[in-house]
C-alpha cells in the first residue's frame, strides 16, 4: 500500500472509532438522565418529563450530571450500594477522553499515517495555547469502550435498584 492509502484507511478507521466512542457516551448518558430522573422524581410518574425538560437538554452538560450525580452519592450514602467516588472518577476519564474523539481534529502529518502504519495508533491535535499531540492507540480506545460499558451497566444496575426490578 502507498502513502495515500494508509491515510484513507487512517481516516476510515478513525470515523469508525470515533463513532464507537460517541455511540458508549451517548448511551451512557442517556443511563445517567434515567438515573438522574428516577433518583428525584421518587417513581412518581415524572421521570420522563423531568428527564426531557431538565437532563437531555444541551444546557445541562455531561459534567453538570456527573457533579450532581457525586453530590447525590454523597448525600445519599446508605442508599446507593457503589463505590461513588470511583464512578464519578471514571465518568470524568470518560468525558475528557470522549471529548478528544468528539473535537479534536486527526493529525494527518507524515509522522502521524506513519504512527498509524506501523501500530494503529491515532494522533490527535490539541490546540491550547500551543499544539499538543494526544494519542490513541487500539489498547487505549478498548479501555475507553469498556469503562463507557461497565458505567453504563452500572448506572442499569442503579436504576434497577430504584425501580426495584
Amino acid at each position: 500500500m502507498d502513502r495515500a492509502d494508509y491515510f484513507s484507511e487512517m481516516i476510515e478507521a478513525c470515523v469508525r472509532e470515533r463513532g464507537m466512542v460517541i455511540f458508549g457516551a451517548v448511551t451512557l448518558e442517556s443511563r445517567m438522565n434515567l438515573f438522574l430522573a428516577i433518583h428525584f422524581c421518587k417513581n412518581n410518574g415524572k421521570e420522563i418529563e423531568l428527564m426531557e425538560t431538565v437532563f437531555a437538554t444541551r444546557k445541562y452538560t455531561f459534567d453538570n450530571k456527573r457533579d450532581t450525580i457525586q453530590a447525590i452519592f454523597l448525600n445519599n450514602k446508605n442508599e446507593y450500594n457503589i463505590d461513588g467516588k470511583t464512578l464519578c472518577k471514571d465518568l470524568q476519564t470518560i468525558s475528557y477522553e470522549r471529548n478528544i474523539f468528539a473535537h479534536y481534529p486527526l493529525d494527518n502529518s507524515d509522522e502521524s499515517i506513519d504512527s498509524f502504519k506501523a501500530t494503529g495508533t491515532f494522533t490527535f491535535l490539541k490546540y491550547e495555547n500551543s499544539k499538543s499531540f494526544v494519542r490513541f492507540d487500539s489498547d487505549k480506545i478498548q479501555a475507553l469502550l469498556q469503562l463507557m460499558s461497565h458505567c453504563s451497566h452500572q448506572f442499569g444496575e442503579l436504576i434497577n435498584l430504584r425501580l426495584k426490578i
